[in-house]
């Protein structure tokens, strides 16, 4: 019998799990979970960044770097202390031989709209990207007092993962749909621009994927070719990023 499991929907479950956790001051067990998704698949350490936007900032850290630890060490129960560091130097040359796949990413579209081949700087740009993003809620951390803000923030940040990462796959962008959706659903405000992103965000990356849906040559010009699915998660992230970082601190919504 041949069973299909997606674990990017465990990544899912993990990241919105986590962040309730958080906000109900459950620390060790978010923190828990963060580096369970991480550990597992590396788009979960992302979420520590919110770190940033709750109490125990410093014991969070601590707490964190203490579970990490615990993680890294793990594997000596059955590997031993002896085989640990050549179990994870086998670990990297596994994902240095795996390489960089572009997929759905943002360095894909680059290449498409300028010819410019930026693979081998994927880590880099995501890692430039996401710490534009800390920054930023760095600086206005004290103005995302609500509830909403903070998820408008988890929205982000699991986009920001999924556009700007690495390997980003079609199955992935269930992670940046759904953070998408916590975004649109706790703004106070939603125009026809940000309609028209939803509609078309579900068209392109929901429905679009699904063969009997959709005839595969419109795939192939759309998604394949065109890349349509990217530039309208692209312009939906730009979006997300205008409002929430300056549109939604001059009308904070009520936690």
């Amino acid at each position: 019998v041949l069973i299909s499991f997606q674990y990017n929907l465990t990544i899912l479950y993990l990241f919105i799990l986590s962040f309730i956790l958080l906000e109900r001051g459950k620390y060790w067990w978010a923190l828990t979970l963060i580096v369970i998704s991480g550990a597992t698949k590396v788009y979960g350490f992302f979420e520590l960044s919110l770190l940033l936007l709750y109490p125990q900032f410093w014991k969070n850290v601590t707490r964190g770097t203490i579970l990490i630890i615990i993680a890294l060490l793990l594997p000596a129960l059955t590997a031993g202390f002896d085989g640990l560091i050549q179990l994870y130097q086998d670990w990297y040359t596994a994902i240095d031989v795996h390489g960089f796949r572009p997929f759905e990413t943002m360095t894909r579209l680059i290449l498409i709209s300028t010819g410019l081949n930026l693979y081998a700087y994927g880590n880099i740009i995501l890692a430039g990207v996401s710490l534009l993003i800390v920054i930023a809620m760095f600086l206005l951390r004290d103005k995302f007092n609500t509830f909403a803000q903070r998820c408008q923030l988890l929205g982000i940040i699991m986009v920001t993962i999924i556009l700007w990462g690495t390997n980003s796959e079609r199955n992935t962008y269930c992670i940046a749909i759904v953070g998408y959706a916590i975004w649109y659903l706790t703004t106070d405000s939603h125009n026809i621009l940000d309609r028209i992103l939803l509609v078309t965000n579900f068209l392109l990356i929901c429905v679009a994927p699904i063969d009997i849906l959709c005839p595969k040559p419109v795939v192939n010009l759309l998604i394949n070719t065109l890349a349509l699915n990217i530039v309208s998660m692209l312009i939906t992230w730009i979006r997300m990023c205008q409002y929430t970082f300056f549109q939604s601190l001059k009308k904070p919504i009520n936690s």
